[in-house]
């Protein structure tokens, strides 16, 4: 992983951790609705590791977030 990607993981996870304590969930319950392992959780919170862009909506929807403010750039349309 680059700094740059290493940064941005590591601000990603901040994010989520805000989102998921502001939703009154804990590590082990977003990553049960995900249907993920909560070490796997813990990771993404901690930045040590990529999350799957196919986890991204889901993980937005169950945090009541857009994609957007979850990854705190704006989405493109390829439309």
């Amino acid at each position: 992983m680059t700094t740059s990607d290493k940064t941005f993981y590591k601000a990603l996870g901040k994010r989520i951790a805000q989102y998921r304590k502001e939703q009154g969930l804990t590590q082990v319950q977003l990553a049960e609705k995900l249907g993920i392992a909560h070490l796997t959780m813990a990771h993404y919170e901690g930045g040590s590791l990529r999350i799957a862009v196919a986890l991204l909506k889901p993980l937005a929807q169950e945090l009541n977030v857009s994609m957007e403010e979850l990854i705190d750039e704006p989405i493109p349309d390829f439309s």
